[in-house]
């Protein structure tokens, strides 16, 4: 059963939706929310799709600011029962991490906005016989855009064995493990793999350290027992999404600013909850093969159980600024207009290790890297193969 993105979770937000909360809550270490959030999608049993978010997050906008941040998360996953306090607990860690560093993604764009006709024009001492000779050079002195663009020509078989190469002599090659086995994608891994070689050794130390593991404070503790002792499943939906979190990674950012979609609780709450990864199996004992009620008193029985205040928990009684907290209008963006507001938020509330020049973002369509990138080694390979080899260039300052 394929689930959507769009599906319930177990107080009846948008999965999508709960997800970009989570994330934006991280960005901008709201402590309460993102423990909202987090604990939304764990008893919503949707902790695959939480753990996936938060690499995302990584990739995005922590990067080596904190890689134990990416090694946290990674160690959740060997967690075959994950424990609902360990998972507080991360959310907690998350959002104490001060810096943010979004080097990684920021390489990944630029690789996708630069021409197939870019020239090498950097400084170097020694001849480039092969692009080969120039990727690895350039990681090692530490000039990263340069050797990301070169990438682009080379495979990514090749592109791997230079790494490892690289990682093995700075003893990282555990730190390239742990990016090769996340569930991020091809070109991620690749971009997070040259921060990692390319990063000196104060740098990489400082990512290293391990996230702030101190004891909730006693108003967090109290406001979750607060939220788990509440029995009114409209109470318990606390918080309404946040319009940024919804840019980009939600349905609602291209919905039109007219439309509401409070109709997925409302006319069609029944089919939805069936719908749902989470409220599927709860309601599939209450109906029969054809998906209506076994009788009245089954239907009785289902909303006496997960709806026990029928007065004011079925979304047909909330109020419209209850309804409106998971199932609002839409932010009307098109879908280049939303990303590249998604994208500003990632640049301006990070910063880019070694890569300062901001890259114009306006005619940049989406994120399918494999597809960029793949589409661009044959180009960039034939013009950068006709300018080998690259002699040594000097800079020179010239006083008049």
């Amino acid at each position: 059963m394929k689930i959507s993105k769009t599906c319930l979770t177990l107080h009846l937000y948008r999965r999508d939706e709960v997800l970009g909360a989570m994330r934006w809550a991280i960005i901008t270490r709201n402590l309460h929310e993102v423990i909202f959030w987090g604990l939304e999608l764990f008893d919503s049993d949707m902790e695959d799709d939480a753990l996936k978010m938060l690499e995302f997050t990584w990739i995005t906008q922590i990067g080596f600011g904190s890689f134990s941040f990416l090694r946290d998360i990674l160690s959740i996953y060997k967690t075959s029962n994950l424990d609902r306090n360990l998972w507080i607990n991360l959310l907690y860690s998350l959002t104490r991490v001060k810096i943010h560093d979004s080097t990684a993604y920021y390489l990944l764009i630029r690789g996708t906005t630069t021409g197939s006709d870019w020239i090498p024009r950097f400084s170097h001492k020694i001849t480039y016989l092969t692009l080969i000779d120039a990727l690895k050079d350039t990681l090692k002195r530490g000039k990263l855009l340069e050797a990301w663009l070169i990438s682009r020509a080379i495979d990514t078989k090749e592109q791997w064995s230079i790494l490892e190469n690289i990682a093995s002599q700075q003893s990282r090659q555990e730190a390239l493990l742990h990016i090769r086995s996340s569930n991020l994608s091809l070109y991620e891994q690749l971009a997070a793999a040259f921060v990692l070689v390319a990063l000196d050794d104060k740098r990489w130390l400082a990512a290293n350290e391990p996230l702030n593991k101190i004891n909730l404070p006693s108003e967090v503790k109290t406001a979750i027992d607060e939220w788990d002792a509440e029995e009114s499943l409209r109470l318990r939906r606390v918080y309404k999404i946040r319009p940024e979190a919804l840019l980009h990674l939600t349905q609602r950012s291209q919905q039109a600013n007219t439309d509401s979609s409070e109709s997925d609780i409302l006319d069609n709450l029944l089919q939805n909850l069936f719908d749902s990864s989470h409220w599927t199996n709860i309601i599939d004992g209450y109906l029969d093969d054809d998906g209506n009620w076994k009788s009245d008193s089954y239907q009785e029985m289902f909303y006496n159980t997960y709806f026990p205040f029928a007065s004011c928990d079925i979304p047909d009684e909330w109020s419209l600024a209850d309804r409106d907290k998971s199932h609002g209008r839409g932010l009307g963006r098109s879908e280049e207009a939303g990303l590249k507001r998604f994208l500003d938020t990632i640049l301006q509330r990070s910063m880019r290790l070694g890569v300062w020049n901001y890259v114009k973002i306006e005619n940049y369509k989406d994120t399918e890297w494999l597809k960029h990138y793949e589409g661009l080694r044959e180009k960039c390979s034939e013009n950068l193969q006709a300018v080998l080899p690259l002699k040594p260039v000097i800079k020179t300052f010239e006083i008049y």
